[in-house]
């Protein structure tokens, strides 16, 4: 004779299958914890205008800078700061292939240091070019 009594693996798949339906649904319908929509910014009545009431116009008071007392901004460019910053201190190797130490960098004829370009390295000096003007760096005795 047969039994008509369900399997038990046939009722523990239908009753995890209604768990995941619910979970499911429970996680589609709620919003997530981290992304709630941001309050809407306070309209004082003086700022309400005709431009105002379809958006909201939000202005940025402007911040007064902190380096006024310095004379000049910090971070700003100087004039003339890529030839301050630029000193030789060595010369090596041959007279076919010499090299100089320009500012802590090792550089040969045709590289690049900064916006210059090493046009020669003599004995006691290495010539740069930006494309308009050279400047001689000479080594310190």
């Amino acid at each position: 004779m047969r039994n008509n009594t369900p399997n038990k693996k046939v009722i523990a798949l239908i009753v995890l299958g209604v768990g995941a339906v619910i979970s499911l649904t429970y996680g589609i319908v709620t919003p997530p914890n981290g992304r709630r929509a941001p309050p809407p910014p306070q309209i004082t009545p003086r700022e309400k205008t005709k431009e105002t009431v379809d958006s909201v116009v939000t202005k940025r008071r402007a911040v007064r800078t902190k380096f006024e007392s310095w004379a000049r901004h910090p971070f700003a460019p100087r004039a003339g700061a890529a030839r301050q910053s630029l000193s030789l201190n060595g010369i090596v190797g041959s007279p076919k292939n010499p090299k100089a130490m320009i500012s802590d960098a090792i550089v040969g004829v045709g590289d690049t240091i900064g916006k210059y370009k090493v046009v020669a390295i003599k004995q006691d000096r290495a010539i740069l070019s930006d494309g308009t003007k050279e400047i001689e760096l000479k080594l310190k005795q």
